[in-house]
Order: structure tokens, then sequence, then C-alpha cells
């Protein structure tokens, strides 16, 4: 597995919409359809959150992260990872969730 430049994903933090928080995480366009994992976890390494899990088309994409985990509980607030994974590539990044 092939490392992304990481100017492939794109991320902005705690984003107020509708009075609820949100991070928003975009990543650059799909040269071609295939399949995208992009995944929330925290600094254990554990499974927080999967955003996105399926095929997609070519075309540009967002993801938002409502600071919630897969069972709908809130997160707390601290350091979390993202990972995007895309034609045998992968992306990681760091970012900080504040609730």
């Amino acid at each position: 597995m092939q490392i992304l430049y990481i100017r492939h994903l794109y991320k902005l933090a705690n984003i107020i919409f509708k009075g609820r928080r949100y991070f928003w995480l975009f990543f650059e366009e799909l040269p071609v359809a295939g399949h995208v994992n992009l995944s929330i976890y925290n600094v254990a390494g554990q499974l927080v959150r999967i955003l996105n899990d399926g095929s997609k088309v070519s075309g540009v994409y967002n993801a938002k992260w409502d600071g919630r985990d897969n069972q709908g509980y809130p997160a707390k607030s601290g350091i979390y990872f993202y990972q995007l994974i895309y034609a045998r590539q992968r992306a990681v990044g760091k970012m900080l969730y504040l609730n």
C-alpha cells in the first residue's frame, strides 16, 4: 500500500452548523471509480467511526463527522486520526476534535 500525498485530503476543524459542531474532511477529485474507505480512529488505534465505505465514481467528495461513534455516542474531545484508503493507496492525518 502506497502513501498518498496529504494534499489529497483536506480538513477543516470544528465548523458550527445549525447549532451543531462538525469536522469536515475534503478529498481531491478521484480520477477513476473505485472503493473508498474513510474512517476515524482514536489515539489508541481503535475504530471510532466509518464515514464512507463503498464504491465511488470519479469526482470530488467531502464527508462530515458529527463527533459521534458508530453506535451514535458522542466522542470525547481529543486527538483523532482519519484514514482514507482508495485505489490501494492510503492517506492518514491527525485532527483535534473539540466538543
